[in-house]
């Protein structure tokens, strides 16, 4: 998910710059082939949304599997064992992904590394 987000952000700055920097100076003979190449960038920029959109669907759909298998008694009562394995590793891969700096630099005192 990280390195989706990464290249969906590198895209759009290429893109930007494009745009905004280069096609204006470009003289108009060039101006064509500038404008061929924000459109592939802009084909490959929505490919990457569609990845990260489903990317962020599935651990939904995961969380949702567990929350059930919580629910329905699979897990022992006290939720120790191997369920707290699996919500270490949940909490450890969001933490990840959605803040790398986080696990990168342990930076917050609260993250206790396994």
């Amino acid at each position: 998910m990280k390195d989706a987000d990464q290249i969906t952000n590198l895209l759009e700055a290429a893109k930007a710059v494009l745009e905004e920097d280069i096609i204006p100076s470009l003289p108009n003979r060039k101006r064509l082939n500038a404008q061929l190449v924000g459109k592939a960038l802009s084909i490959a920029l929505n490919t990457t949304y569609q990845m990260v959109r489903k990317g962020r669907n599935e651990p939904d759909k995961n969380n949702e599997a567990l929350s059930n298998q919580i629910r329905s008694g699979i897990y022992d009562e006290s939720l120790t064992g191997e369920i707290a394995a699996i919500l270490s590793q949940n909490v450890d891969e969001r933490l990840e992904a959605t803040t790398p700096d986080f696990k990168l630099h342990q930076k917050f005192s609260q993250h206790l590394t396994s």
